[in-house]
């Protein structure tokens, strides 16, 4: 934020220097981050001079051009050729010579050069008044008086002066300090614990009003949208330039000068922070002011001629049911003020801040109005603004206010009241500051106090609205009042229980009034923070020693574990990688899997590309490959540890608004391109499913995860080509396969892609479950015996590796399979398989007989559940 030194010295005349105000505002919080000396116009006009055209004539090679020679006062003329269409011989102009440096009002500073121009030589540049920043205006260039003296700087025609801009870097919080007079108010609080100071602002002197009802009459207001709303009419103003004072002003930190009114409005918001609006009072045709949200999709045309469609909850100020402007943010294209209006309506109000961010961040606007009122605007200050730019207005622009202003303010707030105990205070700060500084500090910073014992009251300041001379006003609502009511404190007991201090006495305590434009100051430490910060953070004396609690040890085996899962991963040559929690829901109409009810949105998002909870890490793991393989990194092994979000379609209440949304933690795993890097030793080979499945089964043995009791069913549908789904007990763990060749090719992937999501909670819950058991080395050797089956298609191995293990639980010790085959000489529907059986007996050498009667009963078992054949 932007602070005008000399601005600043209107409401707190001061001896001190801009360096001075500086630290002095820095020591009380509110940071200034740069000093800088500035002209009242960018550059200072610095090197243009005023210059006599002494010839114009047509360009021969260009129907829009000229060639004017130009007196500067010294030397031979200057030759320049210039594309304005008002150019003509005798006219005085402002001349930028060769080397001369121009600040425009849009766009980078340039330098003048000599050149040619469609062959024709040019010495230097005859200016519009954007050209130079003093405006806007490119219809022609800059037509000086004719007093002008050729040759002469043009400085001192348009009252170039210097100030010292303070950058200061405010706090989301400070809302009080987004204004000149806040700022000033602020630094007062400081200087006042030396010399009793006061920020002042100036008083509003206006001609008695009519009581006749102004012309725009309040209308429709939705409950919540407003706080409060004033207004006036006023009629018969002539628009036109600003002047001087007022346009050095808004230049100073900033701001191109419009016209008289729009300058006022800018004006009175940067000096006293509550944002206003003008509207062309030919907008008004039903005569009545509404605030009001319209359907959603209801077209509007902002100031910057952009048309949009408004959203359900936008605040919009009305003529009827017609948006004028939305409120708060933006005004409306065919609502302003132009050179055309005669009769203006006044606008000075505070919107709902949730609903001011919301509609601001909608459509992409911030502006300086709506970043002070979703932050918080003193709603006892509007009629100070609005009284004090319509004085302006009528002294700049001429008119006549018409009738009363009209007021909206259904629930007038006083200041906030606040025990506060000093004993506390000192406690919590560190430090032994005199119950009279503490007064003196709040006393500077306007917040009115009062024993509750002696009923002895400090100074209380009125709000702003009290600083006015006040005409009398049409009011819709309760009557305003902001008065600290007397007599006894509705306080129970007039006394304070504390675990530390035991029962505070009433007359230790005070009682606050904190003024409403203080919105960050709600409860006794945010009083004892304030104190602190103008009584000096570097007064707080240094103890010599510092006590803290150690927090108690927490469990974080989850914590543990997942690193150490991590750490084996990458043990066996992976990477970790990390996607984007917040992805595009366009993407998931290629992921069938995840239907468009199952996606958590986000309300506000930051762009289209980021609207969406991711529900699957398989974005990421896509991007990823997409990314390295676009840079020649084809072979990747990669996993990912991330939080996973999705909506389970129940219906939340309000004792559990967040029922319907779950928020899992997965692991994905991630393989593509060759099983190696290429080496003489071993020739590479395509990595396959069958290596992604040894992925998945050495991170479920690494957590203790039976494999031989593994659920093995299809896919989820819409992700793979080819996969399966992994359970235990019918818990699902996860699932894992090939990508769907379409899905990689969406994402500009050309080669196969293999991908595992675990179930990371539910892994987590059934780790440990299985008890290890630990045994003697076998001391008896084992028998291999072979099986070759024919069996159906549909018929995986793992499933008669269960029923083979639980045919022979005591001696079959492992069943593997190392053959299978498929070809036109077995029956149609069917496959061969070779298995192998490990059979042992830890406490005998196994005999024949014993050895073929385990490996019929495993036979049998197989017939039974999958009716295969041996062959």
């Amino acid at each position: 934020m932007k602070i005008s030194y000399s601005w600043l010295t209107d409401y707190l005349p001061t001896q001190l220097s801009p360096s001075e105000v500086a630290a002095k505002l820095t020591q009380i919080g509110l940071e200034v981050e740069g000093i800088e000396e500035v002209a009242t116009i960018p550059g200072g006009l610095a090197g243009l001079v005023a210059g006599r055209v002494l010839t114009c004539e047509k360009h021969p090679n260009a129907d829009r051009l000229h060639v004017t020679t130009v007196d500067v006062g010294g030397g031979e003329p200057l030759r320049i050729v210039c594309g304005a269409p008002n150019v003509a011989a005798g006219q005085l102009a402002v001349v930028a010579q060769v080397g001369v440096t121009l600040y425009p009002t849009d766009g980078e500073s340039f330098r003048i050069k000599k050149g040619k121009i469609r062959g024709e030589v040019s010495e230097g540049m005859l200016c519009a008044e954007d050209e130079v920043g003093l405006g806007k205006g490119h219809e022609g260039i800059m037509v000086l008086p004719p007093d002008a003296k050729p040759g002469s700087p043009i400085a001192p025609l348009f009252h170039v002066e210097s100030d010292t801009v303070l950058e200061i870097g405010l706090t989301a919080n400070r809302a009080d300090a987004m204004s000149h007079y806040g700022v000033a108010r602020d630094l007062a609080a400081l200087l006042n614990l030396t010399t009793p100071t006061k920020a002042k602002l100036p008083a509003v002197k206006l001609p008695p009003l009519a009581s006749s009802a102004t012309a725009v009459r309040l209308g429709s207001f939705t409950p919540g949208l407003a706080t409060r709303y004033m207004g006036l009419t006023i009629r018969g103003v002539k628009i036109g330039p600003s002047p001087a004072w007022l346009q050095r002003r808004l230049r100073t930190i900033g701001l191109a000068p419009i016209n008289s009114v729009v300058d006022i409005t800018n004006y009175v918001l940067h000096s006293v922070g509550q944002p206003l609006h003008a509207f062309d009072l030919k907008s008004f045709a039903s005569g009545a002011v509404s605030v009001m949200t319209l359907a959603e999709g209801t077209p509007f045309t902002t100031l910057d001629g952009k048309a949009r469609k408004l959203c359900a909850g936008d605040i919009a100020i009305c003529d009827g049911t017609t948006p004028l402007c939305l409120g708060g943010v933006f005004g409306g294209l065919n609502s302003g003020i132009s050179l055309s209006t005669t009769d203006l309506f006044l606008e000075s109000a505070v919107f709902n801040p949730t609903a001011i961010r919301k509609t601001a961040k909608r459509h992409g606007l911030s502006t300086d109005a709506s970043f002070r009122f979703e932050r918080g605007v003193d709603p006892n200050g509007t009629e100070y603004a609005l009284l004090r730019a319509a004085q302006l207005i009528l002294e700049i622009a001429g008119g006549a206010i018409d009738g009363k202003p009209i007021d909206y303010y259904p629930d007038p707030q006083a200041a906030r009241s606040i025990l506060f105990n000093p004993a506390r205070a000192r406690q919590r700060i560190g430090a032994e500051i005199p119950d009279g500084e503490m007064l003196r500090i709040l006393d500077g910073l306007e917040i009115g106090y009062r024993w509750l014992g002696s009923g002895t009251e400090g100074s209380y300041h009125p709000p702003l609205s009290q600083a006015v001379a006040s005409p009398s006003r049409a009011t819709k609502g309760k009557s305003n009042t902001a008065e600290l009511q007397g007599g006894e404190a509705q306080h129970p007991g007039c006394a304070m229980q504390s675990q530390a201090e035991g029962v505070v006495p009433a007359e230790s305590l005070l009682e606050l009034s904190v003024p409403l434009y203080r919105v960050d100051v709600t409860r006794p430490e945010d009083v004892e923070e304030e104190i602190l910060r103008i009584w000096g953070y570097d007064h707080v004396p240094i103890p010599s020693t510092i006590t803290y609690t150690v927090p108690a040890p927490r469990d974080d085996s989850a914590r543990r574990l997942q690193a150490e899962v991590g750490d084996f991963l990458v043990g066996a040559g992976y990477t970790e990688i990390m996607g984007l929690t917040l992805t595009a829901e366009g993407i998931y109409s290629q992921l069938k899997a995840f239907s468009p009810a199952s996606l958590v949105h986000v309300l506000n998002p930051l762009s289209s590309d980021l609207n969406v909870l991711r529900p699957t890490l398989l974005v990421g793991a896509l991007d990823a490959v997409a990314r390295n393989t676009a840079r020649q990194r084809p072979n990747l092994k990669l996993f990912e540890f991330g939080r996973v979000h999705h909506l389970t379609g129940a219906k939340g209440s309000a004792e559990s608004p967040l029922e319907p949304y779950r928020e899992t933690t997965n692991l994905a795993i991630t393989l593509a391109g060759k099983n190696h890097p290429e080496t003489w030793a071993e020739p590479q080979r395509d990595l396959t499913v069958f290596d992604l499945k040894g992925a998945v089964e050495n991170v479920l043995g690494y957590l203790g995860i039976p494999l031989g009791r593994l659920e093995y069913s299809a896919p989820p549908e819409g992700i793979y080509g080819h996969g399966l789904t992994i359970a235990l007990k019918g818990v699902c763990l996860g699932h894992f396969g090939e990508v769907d060749a379409g899905i990689s090719k969406a994402f500009g992937i050309k080669q196969t892609v293999l991908y595992a999501e675990l179930a990371w909670d539910t892994l987590l819950a059934t780790n440990g479950q299985s008890k290890l058991k630990f045994a003697s080395l076998p001391r008896f050797p084992e028998v291999r015996r072979d099986m070759a089956l024919l069996l159906d298609q549909t018929v995986t191995f793992a499933q008669l590796q269960r029923t083979a293990l639980k045919a022979e639980p005591k001696l079959l010790k492992d069943v593997w399979l190392f053959d299978v085959y498929e070809g036109e000489k077995l029956p149609a529907g069917k496959r061969s398989y070779a298995i192998g059986l490990t059979l042992q007996d830890p406490e005998t050498t196994l005999n024949d007989s014993t050895i073929d009667g385990a490996v019929e009963r495993v036979y049998q078992a197989l017939v039974k559940a999958w009716s295969v054949e041996r062959r």
